[in-house]
């Protein structure tokens, strides 16, 4: 499964090469790269909806 850094939009090949990036291009702390990684897997497996990625420039907030 091909993963998109949510950084620098590089393509990383599966989970664990995405945790590397994401700690050694990024210094992102391994459990805070661990955490985005597994939404990322989740999301590109279609657990995810728009609920936990809304579309940029659309607020959540309700005047």
């Amino acid at each position: 499964m091909q993963l998109s850094c949510p950084v620098c939009r590089a393509k990383v090949s599966s989970f664990d090469p995405m945790l590397e990036h994401l700690v050694t291009e990024h210094d992102i702390s391994k459990r805070q790269a661990k955490f985005v990684t597994k939404k990322l897997v989740e999301w590109r497996q279609g657990g995810l909806g728009r609920v936990h990625f809304p579309q940029a420039g659309h607020s959540t907030k309700r005047h």
